[in-house]
């Protein structure tokens, strides 16, 4: 079914965040703008009630906040296996990606 809220860029925009939401296409869907928006409101709501903490790192003001350098002194030695604690998980998530990505090929 084709949805068209009479403005071409907002019906993309819609379009793609309906998609990127995954919110089902197939079933009775509001034709009105508003309902349309209020349904992609109420999926985010949901997805933050599941992972407030993604959402809490999001900045709703359009501005980027200047990151504050931490206070905090540590040791070459300290430095050392912090770096190489990143480097540990970074390669323990990449090897899950790839084992997750190997399992759902065709």
């Amino acid at each position: 079914m084709l949805r068209d809220c009479g403005n071409q860029a907002v019906e993309e925009r819609l379009q793609n965040i309906e998609a990127h939401l995954r919110l089902q296409t197939g079933g009775p869907v509001p034709r009105d703008i508003y309902q349309r928006i209020k349904k992609l409101e109420d999926k985010i709501l949901e997805l933050e009630g599941i992972s407030p903490e993604y959402f809490q790192s999001v900045n709703f003001s359009g501005k980027r906040r200047k990151v504050q350098p931490p206070q905090q002194n540590y040791s070459l030695a300290e430095l050392d296996e912090k770096i190489s604690a990143l480097k540990r998980a970074l390669l323990r998530k990449s090897r899950e990606a790839d084992s997750m990505a190997s399992h759902h090929l065709p």
